[in-house]
């Protein structure tokens, strides 16, 4: 029920992301795995790993977004775990990208593993500026537009109205 009623245009733009995510991400592991043969795997290992992993910590944000587990959990918790996970995920990714892009041997296949893998890298660099941006919106919106006006107003407030002279 989640999915379909979303509450703010934040948390409708985060599903979006998180959906995206989780296409490159499964479309990167995939390709990964039709891979046949390997002059060096250590790349492919690691970008497996990196794109399986990151699949996986995809669908479970989507299942927190999708469920009651969200409205359990908290939003402020739910959205500070996004903010921190998405870019480490993200540069994870990015690093098994340049490792396996330098490790490959060349073939079509492993050439689209590569890019969706920068893809997705970009994917979780977008996802991150965004929430970066509503989390920056959030925090100014919440401070007082002048902050030397009320300081001046609370001065103000403890003087005498009238001054008065015997």
């Amino acid at each position: 029920q989640r999915c379909l009623l979303v509450d703010d245009v934040r948390d409708l733009i985060q599903l979006k992301h998180v959906i995206c995510l989780q296409i490159l991400s499964f479309v990167a592991v995939v390709c990964e795995e039709i891979v046949e043969d390997c002059i060096t795997c250590s790349g492919l290992y690691f970008f497996e790993f990196i794109s399986c992993s990151a699949f996986l910590l995809c669908l479970l944000i989507l299942c927190v977004y999708c469920t009651d587990l969200y409205g359990s959990l908290g939003k402020e918790k739910v959205q500070k775990l996004n903010f921190w996970a998405v870019p480490v995920i993200g540069t994870l990714f990015l690093v098994a990208s340049i490792l396996f892009t330098a490790t490959c041997s060349g073939s079509a296949i492993e050439h689209a593993a590569c890019a969706f893998g920068y893809l997705a890298s970009f994917a979780f660099a977008a996802e991150f500026v965004t929430e970066f941006y509503f989390r920056r919106k959030q925090s100014v919106a919440g401070r007082p537009q002048n902050p030397r006006n009320i300081l001046s107003a609370k001065k103000s407030e403890n003087r005498p109205l009238n001054k008065q002279r015997r």
